[in-house]
């Protein structure tokens, strides 16, 4: 059977643009960090800078950008669970909160993996943004992630 290709929101997308290094050290901080901001107004070269690090990396990577409607707790987990099954086979289980989530990726990564969560403004003083406060706080190490944010 032929793999499901992810929705849109869930693809890496395309990024044309050159690699500036100094920012590609910074963000590489994720690694010892567990989390980084890339914050800056539209068109100042976000997603290029994600998607950069991404591709010189060498490390899975998930992709999810979030929407407004992200709002909704259910919907956000859901959307985790689906972009992170995508970027790392062995990813199971039902993630019904956090802590299954937690569980299931601390099985399932053995190695580095990033999560970028793009447009992360969108879900700014909602559930979804408490959940995803624990969902970094649970997530196991090996977990780097970055959130997309426009100023």
């Amino acid at each position: 059977m032929a793999a499901l290709t992810p929705p849109v929101r869930l693809r890496l997308p395309a990024a044309p643009g050159f690699v500036r290094d100094r920012l590609m050290a910074r963000v590489d901080a994720v690694w010892s960090h567990r989390l980084v901001l890339v914050v800056a107004p539209a068109g100042y070269g976000k997603t290029t800078v994600a998607v950069n690090f991404i591709n010189n990396s060498g490390v899975p990577a998930a992709w999810y950008r979030l929407e407004q409607w992200d709002a909704d707790e259910r919907r956000m987990l859901a959307h985790l669970e689906r972009a992170m099954r995508a970027a790392v086979p062995g990813v199971e289980g039902q993630w019904h909160d956090v802590d299954s989530a937690a569980e299931s990726l601390e099985t399932a990564l053995s190695t580095r993996t990033l999560l970028v969560l793009d447009d992360a403004h969108t879900i700014e003083d909602s559930a979804s943004e408490r959940l995803l406060e624990r969902f970094v706080e649970c997530a196991p190490r090996t977990l780097g992630i970055m959130l997309r944010l426009s100023s």
